[in-house]
């Protein structure tokens, strides 16, 4: 019985050779590779969002004198943007400036002094300290200035208006948005397939 398996197997494994032996090489297709895009159209939808994007606020409580800005204006960085009343602040400025200029003047009537030995080291050392205080405090008092002046922080494009003249605000209070638009970023998401 194995003897006629085997002989069986055999025939028909001759008689597909024999057949394939007929027909000939096997049909095969070339073509030049050439190179060519091709595009899937993919629909999303998706969030633009700006480089930079802030609430600007004020830092000082009072009354709102200036606007120099109009809803959706294109503004540089430094732009001023809007002022507070300063009368007082610029009363204190001048003040705080002719204390130094006072200190600064003791201090250089004194340095002869000190080396001839009339004054002595500590009421010079005293002096320039006073000197110090005095700038210190002009420095304090120009900021507090500075505080009533909103600037851009960058170059953008401001938003609505939230604010008139002769408003009164407090720290924290919303004027407007900057956004920096030089650059966004879209997010979305797309499907795997």
């Amino acid at each position: 019985m194995q003897y006629f398996a085997k002989s069986v197997l055999l025939a028909l494994c001759l008689s597909q050779a024999t057949a394939a032996a007929q027909r000939g090489p096997a049909n095969v297709i070339v073509e030049p590779v050439i190179e060519r895009s091709f595009s899937d159209r993919v629909e999303a939808i998706g969030t633009l969002t700006p480089k930079e994007r802030v609430t600007l606020t004020v830092n000082a409580a009072d009354r709102v004198t200036a606007l120099y800005f109009e809803d959706g204006e294109r503004v540089r960085q430094g732009q001023t943007l809007l002022a507070q009343a300063q009368r007082e602040q610029l009363a204190a400025i001048e003040g705080a400036e002719a204390t130094v200029r006072e200190a600064a003047s003791v201090v250089e009537r004194m340095r002869p002094l000190v080396a001839d030995g009339v004054v002595s080291a500590l009421e010079f050392d005293q002096a320039k300290r006073n000197l110090q205080v005095a700038k210190s405090d002009l420095t304090s008092v120009q900021t507090q200035q500075r505080n009533r002046v909103l600037v851009a922080p960058f170059d953008g494009v401001v938003g609505f208006r939230q604010v008139s003249v002769g408003a009164y605000l407090t720290p924290g209070d919303v004027v407007t948005t900057l956004v920096d638009d030089s650059a966004m970023q879209l997010d979305f998401a797309v499907p795997a397939t």
